[in-house]
């Protein structure tokens, strides 16, 4: 409960969230169980990403790179998506789709590119599982409503 009331007094100090807070009443919960699941993942003893070494400059720019492209595909699917009924799917424009296939080469690239920059294989192991998941449902929004 002192997470709760701590985020309250927090929330009503700044405008933006008491904004928030008080028109969204689902934000403070959500807000409070954030900042809870931070506060335990804080107090771990030890996390499996603790002794990373921080990604090489050029690695971390195109896994930024990378996951921007890959956010605003979702966003560009889930439009079209929005765009199309069940009983007319919209097809994707040439576009989005060329887009799409340049990020799933910019994927498969960044796999030689982590490796020829000596990140670690742990590294690796929790990078590209990530990105895999989320090639997926870049996938799945492609797809439209019959693949959910």
């Amino acid at each position: 409960m002192r997470a709760e009331s701590n985020f309250r007094f927090r929330c009503y100090r700044t405008p933006q969230l008491a904004a928030l807070c008080n028109e969204y009443p689902g934000f403070h919960a959500f807000a409070v169980l954030m900042e809870e699941a931070a506060e335990a993942e804080r107090r771990k003893l030890a996390r499996p990403y603790d002794d990373l070494p921080e990604l090489p400059d050029a690695v971390k720019a195109r896994l930024a790179s990378l996951l921007g492209t890959a956010a605003q595909l979702q966003r560009d699917y889930q439009s079209v998506r929005d765009a199309g009924s069940t009983s007319a799917p919209v097809r994707p424009p040439p576009l989005l789709s060329r887009r799409h296939a340049q990020w799933d080469a910019d994927r498969t690239d960044l796999v030689a590119t982590l490796q020829a920059a000596g990140v670690p294989r742990k590294a690796q192991d929790i990078i590209l599982p990530a990105l895999t998941r989320i090639a997926q449902q870049i996938d799945q929004l492609k797809a439209g409503p019959q693949a959910t």
